[in-house]
């Protein structure tokens, strides 16, 4: 997989350039029965 690409562009029409990144990433949970509380005073 690729970390991070990045593709320039040029709009002739407009007479600009941008460029456009993009990166991958995997993620994954840390326990799949955690549970959470939330306690108000």
């Amino acid at each position: 997989k690729r970390p991070v690409t990045i593709e320039r562009y040029f709009d002739a029409a407009r007479d600009t350039g941008f460029a456009v990144a993009t990166q991958r990433f995997s993620t994954r949970y840390l326990r799949s029965a955690a549970i959470a509380r939330i306690v108000t005073t």
